[in-house]
């Protein structure tokens, strides 16, 4: 049983890299732009909410200082709202947060999945890796599979 459930995490994790790697996030992060902006439309967006969150794709300041500590050398020289309110910077910013979030993930032991990365991008790795996505968390994943099309993944961390 547990040999299983390892090979299958293992399978699910290295497809999941495989396509994440090949499309460099561009997929996710269109979802997540339509999500957090309405593909940047809402004009909501350019006023930071109850989190802090600001821009199209809702960085919030914590996500921000993470990407800082992570890779001082390419956003240390920013603050935060230059690079949220700036489209391409914060496309750039988000994608770099992915990356850091599959491998947050990762050293969970947790496979990376579409509903995986997006749920911790909108509530927290931690809170992914201990299961405990909450309803807004939830209803955030369930407008990302209205969106795509896509029946919901095992590995979200809702259960």
């Amino acid at each position: 049983m547990l040999l299983g459930s390892f090979v299958k995490w293992r399978r699910a994790t290295i497809v999941a890299l495989v396509f994440i790697m090949a499309n460099k996030y561009t997929d996710i992060l269109d979802l997540i732009h339509q999500l957090e902006s309405s593909g940047g439309k809402d004009k909501r967006a350019k006023v930071s909410n109850w989190a802090g969150a600001l821009g199209e794709y809702q960085l919030t300041p914590v996500a921000f200082k993470d990407l800082q500590d992570k890779l001082p050398e390419k956003w240390r020289g920013y603050t935060f709202a230059e690079v949220a309110l700036d489209s391409k910077l914060a496309r750039e910013a988000a994608g770099d947060y992915v990356n850091l979030i599959t491998n947050y993930l990762l050293n969970y032991g947790i496979a990376p999945t579409r509903d995986a990365v997006l749920a911790a991008y909108h509530s927290g790795a931690k809170t992914v890796a201990k299961g405990k996505l909450g309803p807004e968390g939830l209803r955030y994943l369930e407008r990302a599979r209205a969106l795509t099309g896509s029946p919901p993944e095992e590995t979200a961390g809702g259960d």
